[in-house]
């Protein structure tokens, strides 16, 4: 007797041929929109539930999902539509952050949304994970850019949001609704980015701030006239070290650079480190594979907190009993902590913070469950948001197929 799994393979083998591979599971790669809709239409025909991956590199975000089929994005790279006059772009889920703004560099033009490895970042996945900006200060978040997509729906329809301008207010916002959705409404097929002019100079300023004057350092650098793209603090062997980002014409990053040394130096900064251009741009890099998805050591969270509560927040982490070295890297004026620790049993350690940041009217996710128990929810989300999001994914995934379990741990409460 065929299984529906096998009956579902046999299918995409017909329709997708060579693109369609089985070896260790079942992957098929569209090559276009319409072969991308007609795998979605008949994974739903068979009751096949789909993963989508772009190039993997946030493929483990969320809860662990076990699926039948991966829909990869490889095939989908195209650029559809660029008007530069206009600065705006679409184009297909699987082409890369990195290309995407090599090919904008040539009309001096980028898209200033500064993830960890660009050169493995699908717009798809960018979209889907919506991961954390390093210039959200300066710049925002993926939400913020997005003004168009289309979705491969659960059920095989191609759905339309936002458009190709960027004042567009015409019914519900959908592009906003797909972000961060990990996967689990539909399989993004393009995307239209509104983008912006590139800058003449870029600089990073940093200092170690001593541990007492820390608190005043970060609330007067977010009152002063100095306009960064990049407002973050690091812990580093316990002592606090901030770092301001500028980009813009040579003339002004050079007065924002003078000023952000003289307001440091007043605040006891010490160890002044300055960095232009292509060595700012590799610093800032850096820094932003220490927010998420490389981690350099032990297991990692996201704690999301008020921004006056950071440095308090922080200081009760590091005060739990046993709690190991704590690496810290946050973004000031958003509140928000990537958090890594080598404590042996990393799952308590989870529970001891989750339990601060809800104390102080905040909360903790996972990005990455690199290091984590299975048995760890990567949201821990209450019963009010597990309700509308099961209502939300019901209206849209109707068989729940995507993903899943993505939100919510199988077998969880």
């Amino acid at each position: 007797m065929t299984t529906a799994l096998e009956a579902g393979a046999a299918r995409l083998q017909e329709r997708l041929g060579a693109a369609l591979a089985t070896e260790g599971g079942l992957v098929a790669t569209p090559s276009d929109v319409p072969a991308l809709v007609e795998t979605m239409a008949i994974a739903a025909d068979a009751g096949l539930s789909v993963l989508v991956r772009g190039h993997g590199l946030r493929l483990d975000w969320g809860n662990p999902v076990a699926t039948d089929l991966v829909v990869s994005t490889a095939g989908l790279t195209r650029v559809l539509d660029y008007a530069p006059d206009d600065m705006v772009v679409t184009a297909e889920a699987g082409m890369t952050l990195a290309d995407l703004n090599a090919l904008l560099a040539t009309r001096f033009q980028v898209l200033p949304l500064e993830v960890a490895q660009p050169e493995r970042t699908t717009l798809g996945g960018l979209v889907a994970a919506a991961p954390s900006s390093l210039a959200r200060t300066g710049y925002g978040e993926v939400k913020d850019w997005l003004i168009g997509l289309s979705v491969a729906s659960p059920e095989g329809a191609l759905v339309h949001g936002g458009g190709k301008v960027v004042k567009n207010v015409a019914g519900y916002d959908l592009c906003k609704l797909y972000a961060g959705s990990l996967g689990t409404l539909g399989a993004i097929a393009t995307v239209t980015f509104r983008v912006r002019p590139s800058w003449e100079a870029t600089a990073l300023v940093s200092a170690e701030v001593p541990a007492a004057n820390a608190e005043e350092a970060l609330g007067a650098l977010q009152t002063t006239t100095l306009m960064p793209a990049v407002n973050a603090v690091e812990l580093r062997d316990g002592a606090v070290r901030v770092t301001l980002g500028f980009d813009g014409f040579a003339e002004t990053v050079a007065w924002q650079v003078q000023e952000a040394t003289t307001r440091l130096t007043t605040l006891g900064g010490r160890h002044l480190d300055v960095r232009r251009d292509a060595d700012a741009r590799q610093a800032r890099a850096d820094l932003a594979r220490q927010l998420h998805g490389v981690p350099d050591r032990g297991v990692g969270v996201r704690a999301s907190v008020l921004p006056a509560d950071m440095l308090g927040f922080l200081d009760r982490v590091r005060a739990l009993p046993d709690s190991g070295a704590v690496a810290a890297v946050g973004l000031v004026e958003h509140g928000a902590w990537w958090l890594r620790t080598e404590r042996s049993e990393p799952a308590a350690w989870l529970e001891e913070v989750r339990a601060i940041a809800a104390a102080l009217g905040g909360h903790v996710v996972l990005e990455g469950r690199d290091g984590w128990p299975m048995e760890v929810d990567s949201f821990a989300l209450d019963a009010t948001t597990r309700e509308l999001m099961g209502r939300l994914q019901a209206g849209l995934d109707p068989h729940g197929i995507m993903a899943p379990g993505r939100f919510r741990l199988e077998g969880g409460s």
